[in-house]
């Protein structure tokens, strides 16, 4: 993996963790009341992020550098990208504890289910609150039932011997290359469609607080053109999607990329 790929890699997994783009938070934050304090929340949930991301890098990457000096091997050769991390190359390096492995095995998987769920209920939420609103007539429970039962049955395609391909190809677009672009769309519509000065207002008259410069600073003009300049670079600069070292059929790609 190359420089660029890494910060691609970040800038999407920065998405992802705070589910920024995915309309999860918007979800959430429609039942908070009318002057919580969001300001608190976002400084709160933003650090507490990085906190725990780097806390996880840290440990896991410790886990892997051991299992890679047990194995006499360089460290690349245990580290496996995408799911592999997750259900290949940590198991095999809690499997290689001296103490009670099962249980940090046991603790390992019931940590990968609730961080699972978590994620799922944010996502699915996000789609039941756009349908409920839409249709209140509608009874919730039944909508909930309907969008639970149909993500099983879109997600039972990652079950077939092709499904990892899908997966990753599902993630690139999906959970990557779209944020991106949507990300952008809505610094845009907010910033300047909506406009600055009403989202000052909007939260002044709701916090009762002025925001300094270096919010201006960042939704004006930071976050915006950074973004844009992510994401045109990694259109311009676009390596062919692959799998495991093998490329996919021109068919999963656009002409552009080609």
């Amino acid at each position: 993996m190359n420089s660029r790929q890494v910060w691609y890699a970040a800038v999407t997994q920065s998405f992802f963790s705070l589910s920024v783009g995915f309309g999860a938070l918007f979800t959430y934050s429609s039942y908070n009341g009318f002057s919580h304090n969001v300001y608190r929340d976002a400084l709160i949930i933003s650090f507490t992020d990085t906190f725990t991301s780097l806390l996880a890098g840290f440990t896991i990457f410790s886990v892997l550098g051991n299992l890679a000096k047990e194995l006499d091997v360089p460290v690349e050769k245990v580290i496996k990208s995408g799911t592999g991390l997750a259900f290949i190359s940590y198991p095999m390096a809690i499997a290689k504890f001296d103490y009670v492995p099962q249980l940090f095995a046991v603790l390992f998987f019931l940590m990968l289910i609730t961080l699972g769920l978590g994620s799922a209920t944010g996502l699915t939420s996000a789609v039941i609150a756009i349908i409920a609103d839409n249709k209140p007539e509608w009874n919730k429970t039944y909508v909930t039932a309907v969008v639970c039962f149909a993500g099983f049955l879109i997600g039972t395609v990652y079950l077939t011997p092709g499904g990892q391909f899908i997966l990753n190809l599902v993630d690139f677009y999906g959970g990557g290359f779209m944020i991106f672009a949507l990300a952008v769309l809505e610094v845009v519509a907010i910033t300047y469609v909506y406009g600055m000065r009403r989202v000052l207002d909007d939260i002044k008259f709701m916090l009762g607080i002025d925001l300094n410069m270096y919010w201006k600073f960042c939704w004006g003009f930071l976050i915006p053109v950074a973004l844009s300049f992510f994401f045109i670079y990694f259109t311009a600069t676009f390596d062919r999607i692959e799998y495991a070292g093998v490329p996919y059929p021109d068919i999963a790609i656009s002409k552009d990329t080609q």
